[in-house]
C-alpha cells in the first residue's frame, strides 16, 4: 500500500509540473528551457524530462527559430496542449505558430519573460501577459497594450514595458500620450521601464525628460515633469531605477 501511495504522490507531482508549464506558456506562447526550468524550480534535466513527456503527448513542441543571433530553441504550446490548459467556461485555444514570428519578436518576449520571473520572485502579482492584454483589454478603451500588466509590492496596478532598443522620438510621444489618458482614466496607475541592456535606462529617461509636447486628439499638448513622474525607467542588470534608486 505504501508503494501505491508513493505512485499516487508521483501522478500528483507529473500533473503539478504539466500544469505550471502549460499555464505558463497559455499566457506567453512559447519559451525556454531555462526559463523553464525556473518556473518548475527544477535543473535542466528534471524539466527536460518533463518536457518531453509532454511532447510524446501532444501538449508542447519543440522548435528551432534560426537568425542572425544564431539558432534559438524554444517550446511551444500546441493546439492540444491550448485546449487542455484553456478555461472551460472562456476558452482560448490560442497556440504557438513559429513561422509567424521574427527571432527579434521572439527575443524580445523572453527578455519579458526574464523580467516576469524576476518580478514575480520580488512580490509582483496578478501577471497579465501581452497576449492576454489584447484579449482583455483590445476593445475597452486601451490607447496602447504594454508587454505586461501586473501588480507591485505596493498594490500599484502598473503596466510594464521591457525595452531592448529605442524607437523614435515621435513613437514615444504617441506612447507617452496614450499612457497618460490610461493613467488618468484609472486604467493604470504607472509605467515601468525595464531596460535589459546596462547603460539604457538612464538614457532612455532623458529623452522622455527632453519631450515637451504629444499628439491628443489631433492636437498637440504640453506635458510637464509631472506627468512624466507615471514612468519610471529600470537597468534590470542592477534592479533599480535609473535616478532614484528604485527597486525591483
Amino acid at each position: 500500500m505504501h508503494f501505491l501511495h508513493d505512485k499516487k504522490l508521483i501522478a500528483i507531482r507529473i500533473q503539478e509540473k504539466r500544469t505550471l508549464i502549460l499555464e505558463w506558456l497559455k499566457g506567453e506562447g512559447y519559451s525556454t528551457t531555462s526559463i523553464l526550468c525556473r518556473v518548475l524550480g527544477l535543473k535542466d534535466r528534471a524539466t527536460r524530462l518533463t518536457l518531453g513527456r509532454m511532447a510524446a503527448d501532444g501538449l508542447v513542441s519543440l522548435h528551432e527559430v534560426e537568425g542572425l543571433g544564431g539558432a534559438v530553441k524554444i517550446w511551444g504550446i500546441t493546439a492540444h496542449g491550448a485546449a487542455m490548459a484553456a478555461d472551460i467556461t472562456n476558452p482560448d485555444f490560442t497556440y504557438f505558430e513559429p513561422g509567424r514570428l521574427s527571432q527579434s519578436t521572439i527575443q524580445h518576449s523572453l527578455a519579458v519573460q526574464e523580467a516576469r520571473l524576476h518580478l514575480v520572485e520580488h512580490g509582483w502579482r496578478n501577471w497579465i501577459t501581452d497576449r492576454q492584454c489584447h484579449q482583455l483589454h483590445a476593445r475597452d478603451g486601451w490607447l496602447k497594450i504594454p508587454d505586461a500588466l501586473a501588480t507591485d509590492p505596493e498594490g500599484k496596478y502598473v503596466a510594464i514595458e521591457v525595452e531592448r532598443t529605442f524607437k523614435t522620438i515621435k513613437r514615444y510621444q504617441s506612447i507617452i500620450s496614450s499612457y497618460l489618458q490610461m493613467v488618468a482614466a484609472r486604467k493604470i496607475e504607472r509605467i515601468d521601464y525595464i531596460c535589459p541592456i546596462q547603460g539604457m535606462a538612464p538614457r532612455l529617461e532623458a529623452l522622455f525628460q527632453s519631450i515637451r509636447t504629444v499628439p491628443v486628439k489631433g492636437q498637440t499638448a504640453a506635458i510637464t515633469k509631472e506627468h512624466l513622474s507615471n514612468f519610471r525607467f529600470i537597468d534590470f542588470s542592477t534592479g533599480k531605477e535609473s535616478k532614484h534608486g528604485y527597486s525591483i
